[in-house]
């Protein structure tokens, strides 16, 4: 014999259940509690914002890392950038996935551009849960453009999720570490698939050896740390010097930067975000 469920009980737990946790990816709903979701590397506990550290690394979010489809996604390292009273700026530590900085190739803004759309949407609603959603704060963003910009488009923009300009990578993120970035396995195995030549294969990344750290980066008084690992190309949210570009990270350009077009599938993307609370 069928047994009918008691609503009026399981009503009040399913709500106890949905608004406990942190759990990211999914529907879950509910105001998420800090410690839950943001948890530092060093097993400290984050009850305000300025519980964090500038430098430190904490775990927010997840999504696919280890390019292993059966295995849960993995949790996403974020490097704390800055601390204000009420909010933080988080880059993520690795670049975690590829994709064109815009699918057509055309000249394009960050404000117009199709990796500004996945990110605030396919991204956001795939990395968090809704309670983790709830931390992010929706950010106002000066958008300058990169340098010998013949028309000008630094057009601001509100977003939740983001890459950082020229500027804040320089502002923010120093030559010894932050802002040379290693692309998850996953990442790696999106942009291989995309390769049209050898010159393409795989996302665009240099294993830094001693003569190449000697060669290119030595005078730019970056640190031998990373000497040893094996560093990606990242996109920037400022257009670059040329028309269908847009700015790019890339280790020879350490200290400064370059410009790659607009379309292509071989560079990575490392988001930022504010939390807030």
């Amino acid at each position: 014999m069928k047994h009918r469920h008691h609503m009026g009980t399981l009503v009040p737990l399913l709500a106890m259940l949905l608004l406990s946790g942190c759990s990211s990816g999914g529907g879950q709903i509910g105001k998420a509690d800090p410690a839950d979701c943001i948890i530092p590397a060093d097993g400290g506990t984050v009850r305000q914002v300025t519980d964090l550290s500038v430098g430190e690394i904490v775990t927010f979010g997840a999504y696919e890392q280890d390019a292993d489809p059966s295995t849960d996604a993995e949790k996403i390292e974020w490097i704390v950038l800055d601390v204000e009273e009420h909010r933080a700026l988080l880059l993520s530590r690795r670049v975690l996935d590829t994709m064109p900085f815009n699918e057509s190739q055309k000249r394009v803004p960050w404000k117009g551009c199709t990796l500004r759309k996945w990110l605030n949407k396919e991204f956001y609603e795939k990395a968090f849960s809704a309670p983790e959603r709830s931390l992010i704060a929706e950010t106002q963003l000066k958008n300058d453009d990169f340098i010998y910009v013949l028309k000008p488009t630094n057009t601001d923009t509100t977003d939740k999720i983001f890459p950082l300009s020229f500027a804040e990578l320089h502002a923010y993120c120093g030559v010894e570490g932050e802002r040379f970035a290693e692309a998850t396995p996953y990442a790696q195995s999106r942009a291989t698939p995309y390769a049209q030549s050898e010159e393409l294969k795989g996302i665009e990344s240099v294993s830094v050896d001693e003569g190449y750290f000697d060669r290119n980066l030595k005078e730019k008084n970056v640190s031998r740390d990373v000497i040893g690992r094996t560093v990606a190309s990242f996109w920037v949210r400022s257009n670059a010097d040329g028309w269908k570009t847009a700015g790019r990270t890339w280790i020879v350009d350490a200290v400064g930067g370059g410009g790659t077009g607009v379309y292509l599938l071989n560079v990575g993307v490392r988001p930022a975000l504010y939390v807030s609370w």
